[in-house]
């Protein structure tokens, strides 16, 4: 799923990403369905930094804050892949900066692990 794609609905994600391995040997999957690791299709929008399939994907209904079987988010997995303006349309959307995966780390915690001075600034400048 390039994330420069111009998806023009639902199901044009949801079909592309029925042959990933997330969801391979299942039926597509429907937009909250928990693939392998418990990785719904806004987890795989948001790895990619896919902006566009995560507006599409939150405005079919899409839960921002489900959490894959590390208590991972949508939100942390864009933060550790470094993709900030897929970090800052989740925050736009509602996404829970208060999250904590099952390792105890918050959003921002990851940015600061990783490094990604931009998206730390960016989360940290959310809490004022």
């Amino acid at each position: 799923m390039p994330s420069a794609r111009n998806w023009q609905n639902v199901d044009e994600i949801l079909d592309e990403m029925a042959d990933l391995p997330e969801f391979m040997g299942e039926p597509r999957p429907s937009i909250n369905t928990p693939g392998g690791f418990g990785n719904r299709p806004l987890k795989v929008a948001a790895v990619r930094g896919d902006v566009r399939a995560i507006d599409i994907l939150i405005q079919a209904g899409a839960e921002i804050d489900a959490r894959n079987e590390d208590g991972y988010t949508a939100l942390h997995h864009a933060v550790s892949q470094g993709h900030l303006p897929a970090v800052q349309r989740l925050v736009e959307l509602g996404a829970s900066l208060d999250a904590v995966t099952d390792d105890g780390f918050t959003p921002l915690q990851e940015a600061e692990i990783h490094k990604f001075d931009e998206i730390v600034a960016f989360l940290s400048h959310q809490r004022i």
